[in-house]
């Protein structure tokens, strides 16, 4: 059984005052300035749809912390999800016996993804034989820094077209469904699955 958990949050990727920006919205009206509270939500929700294991590029976007357990430790080693991946903080195997182990730094290897999956494997004296191994836990950071420009965009166009579309459709002489603006600039970024 395969477990993630996100441990550390990443910071915005967008700000309040970006976001206002592209919207053009000023603080010179009090009215907009009780939209504060809907702009930031409009924000965590456009970032949401695309960040993390549920999110529409199956990837981290801005720098994050997550710990992932996986069922036993595979020879070819374990595929970590949410590329981009930056750095492994932990391995912790817990064996069959009930017994954890925490590897160091010789004792397993890290290939990054890249923009592709990374992955840890057991190297050299490995102190743990991997038929042994119930469990392996891996902490590990992923994310973009910077964030790409198109993702950015694409996150604020997305709030742009919530903000005035606080519909699920919107009535003119159709009824038209309210799309994922900006999606055409974030396709390159999502994770591709051949199988």
């Amino acid at each position: 059984m395969e477990t993630l958990e996100r441990i550390e949050a990443p910071a915005p990727v967008v700000s309040l005052e970006e976001a206002k920006a592209f919207l053009r919205v000023t603080d010179g009206d009090s009215a907009v300035i009780s939209d504060d509270m809907l702009i930031t939500s409009l924000i965590e929700t456009a970032t949401a749809y695309l960040d993390g294991e549920a999110g529409y590029l199956d990837r981290a976007i801005g720098v994050q912390r997550w710990r992932y357990s996986h069922d036993g430790f595979p020879r070819d080693g374990i595929v970590l999800p949410l590329p981009p991946l930056r750095s492994v903080e932990t391995v912790t195997c817990t064996l069959r016996s009930g017994t954890t182990v925490a590897l160091a730094g010789p004792d397993f290897r890290v290939m990054p993804g890249g923009s592709e999956p990374g992955r840890v494997l057991p190297a050299g004296m490995c102190p743990v034989l991997p038929f042994d191994v119930a469990t392996v836990t891996v902490e590990f950071t992923a994310g973009y820094d910077p964030v790409p420009e198109p993702i950015r965009t694409a996150i604020l166009m997305h709030v742009a077209t919530l903000y005035e579309n606080r519909e699920s459709v919107t009535a003119n002489t159709t009824f038209t469904a309210v799309p994922f603006a900006g999606l055409d600039l974030v396709t390159p970024y999502q994770r591709a699955y051949f199988g």
